[in-house]
């Protein structure tokens, strides 16, 4: 590093200094979201640039820094300027010369096994490994005998499956309904016993019977789809550990675990002895299996698609699902410095309850709005509505697959006026039915696609199936009458979805004014997730937009965010996403036209100063991270808060 102090402007403390950029990729995304985050700790103006002949750019603003496009081997210069100036390019060079926290190569492959973030956290424990039943040949008997096994190990199985969920926490109860619904169905069970009655030994049957839907669940082209595949095979492996009278013995726990497994099912996952189970690392899995969602939920610790894993039973490793690594056999200068950043991370998460009562505020008093993300009624009851912002995204998609066919008009209203009666007069947004993709409903989706997530689903299945989208958008004008309540079009490609969708709606209008002359339309907006809509977003006169940033990664990086081999690629931390979503935050500004983002990244820290600095203002996220990023907002050095 070079650094001087001008003497010119010795006065104003104007310092510089120089340092060169020795990743490997450079000032890209997260490296950018890195500098920028710890320029903006300091009070002191400090600008950057890549060359002499280069302008000088801000260092706190991410759309500056990453616009730079400084790769490796750029000799960075930085000028700073007030009171803790040297202090802040100490601070930047140190984290320059650092790589930006990235590992090198070999020290992976030394002491490390990479993996992909099922659940961030830190954890240490001994490695305890858990390897589902291996079931071989066995004495197969009569045509009768071996129907009356099957038929007694289906019983068995569904009574302890049904026994399970009665002592579960609810939302394991509800995952393992999902298994006792799928053991009921005569089309699973008809074609097992046809095949026992054609000669079939009771186990081959059954396998085969089930292997035949795992191949339809683990092809789909959608994540969603594909993570329930892990439920098909934990049923499976009951009922045969019926049939071979093995019984499933999950390893004890007696100490701080990490708990390695080829896979993991939800039913495994109720019996793990959580004041023991720290952290879990899988070879397979996916972000979007259950047992994924319920590690989050939780707070445990976990990683998915780990390559190979060479610890040996009940060595020590440190669980890493901040930087996606197991570490293993960690020095004591390791195990310390991960003690003491578990323990601060901890110390962190007690403390951010306190921020549920404050509303965030920009420096210059402007107001920053958080809001939930609802998945079911059920999401209510973890936050009351004085901690929120209302409903910045309804999912209306559990209206639709429960089982119990397609939802009448009277159902959905009453949901739709508990949600906006939950929320007083803060606006609740309504998204309508966005099945297809990684959402398929059994009689509407379409079932023959190739690739279903470029195929027939939201807003396009909605324009297809008038009849049932008449009968939401008629439950939702009702509805809106109750409170603040706005209609959100999701999947929408080009204006023309959005005026016909808009044409129908003042035509539901006019007809339910019959009856009710008071009755006005709610406003309608658009979800932002296909790129050619952010490109061209003054074409939408919509009322409002939704940026839905997970379907938006997905489509600008080509990447199936489900899929574990390519997770590295499936990143908001890229600069083609950076730019849809501005382009859209400066729309807004432009036109008065409120932009919200509802996705993932919403809900994760590491983002917020990037999308606060873009000039985003309302956010919407998962009920458990509601505290967390509202502190995250609070925290900011710049900003400021204003207690309710």
């Amino acid at each position: 590093m070079v650094e001087s102090q001008s003497n010119s402007d010795r006065k104003k403390e104007l310092r510089v200094a120089s340092v060169r950029l020795t990743n490997k990729i450079g000032l890209h995304a997260r490296p950018a979201i890195q500098l920028t985050k710890l320029a903006k700790r300091f009070s002191s103006q400090i600008q950057i640039r890549t060359s002499a002949d280069s302008p000088w750019i801000d260092a706190k603003s991410i759309v500056q820094v990453m616009a730079a496009k400084a790769p490796q081997g750029t000799e960075l210069e930085f000028a700073a300027n007030g009171r803790d100036a040297r202090e802040a390019l100490q601070s930047l060079v140190a984290l320059i010369k650092d790589n930006f926290g990235e590992k090198p190569a070999d020290a992976l492959k030394l002491s490390t096994e990479a993996g992909h973030i099922a659940s961030r956290g830190l954890a240490i424990g001994n490695v305890v490994f858990y390897q589902t039943p291996v079931f071989g040949e066995r004495p197969v008997g009569t045509v009768e005998t071996e129907t009356r096994l099957f038929q007694q190990s289906i019983e068995t199985a569904q009574s302890a499956l049904s026994a399970t969920i009665e002592n579960a926490e609810k939302d394991i109860a509800q995952v393992l309904e999902f298994q006792l619904s799928f053991i009921q169905d005569r089309s699973l069970i008809d074609p097992t016993l046809a095949a026992i009655a054609n000669g079939t030994a009771a186990h081959i049957a059954w396998t085969q019977s089930l292997n035949e839907e795992l191949r339809r669940f683990q092809k789909a082209d959608d994540a969603y789809f594909r993570g329930r595949a892990s439920d098909l095979i934990d049923l499976k492996q009951h009922v045969l550990g019926h049939i071979y009278g093995k019984k499933e013995a999950l390893p004890r726990l007696f100490q701080d675990a990490i708990v390695i497994a080829e896979d993991l099912s939800p039913s495994d996952f109720a019996r793990l002895d959580r004041r023991y189970c720290k952290g879990i690392a899988l070879l397979k899995g996916s972000i979007n299996s259950h047992v994924s969602l319920l590690a989050k939920s939780r707070g445990i610790p976990m990683l998915i698609g780990l390559k190979t894993v060479t610890a040996k039973p009940d060595t020590l490793v440190i669980l890493d699902a901040v930087d996606g690594q197991v570490i293993v056999s960690p020095d004591q200068k390791t195990v310390d410095n991960y003690r003491r950043r578990k323990l601060t991370a901890e110390k962190r998460a007690n403390t951010q309850q306190k921020y549920l009562t404050i509303n965030p505020t920009m420096p210059s008093g402007e107001r920053v709005y958080v809001g939930l993300n609802v998945g079911t009624l059920e999401d209510l009851k973890q936050v009351s509505p004085d901690h929120c912002d209302g409903i910045g995204l309804v999912r209306t998609e559990f209206l639709f697959s429960n089982g119990l066919g397609m939802p009448d008009e009277e159902l959905q209203f009453q949901v739709y006026k508990k949600l906006v009666e939950w929320a007083g007069q803060k606006p609740v947004i309504v998204r309508t039915l966005d099945a297809g993709g990684d959402k398929p409903i059994e009689g509407l989706t379409e079932t023959e696609e190739s690739n279903p997530f470029l195929g027939v689903r939201g807003i396009r299945l909605s324009l297809l199936n008038e009849d049932i989208f008449r009968i939401q958008l008629k439950a939702l004008v009702r509805a809106s009458v109750f409170g603040n309540l706005k209609i959100m079009l999701p999947m929408v490609t080009v204006p023309q979805e959005f005026e016909k969708a808009k044409n129908l709606l003042q035509e539901i209008l006019v007809q339910l004014r019959r009856t009710d002359p008071m009755l006005s339309a709610p406003p309608l907006g658009i979800m932002v997730e296909v790129p050619a809509v952010a490109m061209c977003i003054e074409d939408f006169k919509a009322d409002f937009f939704s940026i839905g940033s997970n379907d938006l990664i997905q489509y600008v990086t080509a990447c199936d965010r489900g899929e574990s081999k390519i997770a590295h690629l499936y990143t908001g931390a890229n600069r083609a996403v950076f730019e849809l979503i501005k382009t859209t935050i400066d729309h807004g500004q432009r036109t008065g036209q409120q932009v919200s983002l509802c996705g993932d990244m919403a809900s994760q820290p590491d983002y917020i100063d990037v999308l606060l600095d873009m000039g985003l203002r309302h956010f919407s996220v998962s009920p458990h991270a509601l505290a967390q990023i509202k502190a995250a907002i609070t925290d900011s050095k710049e900003n400021s808060v204003d207690k309710k």
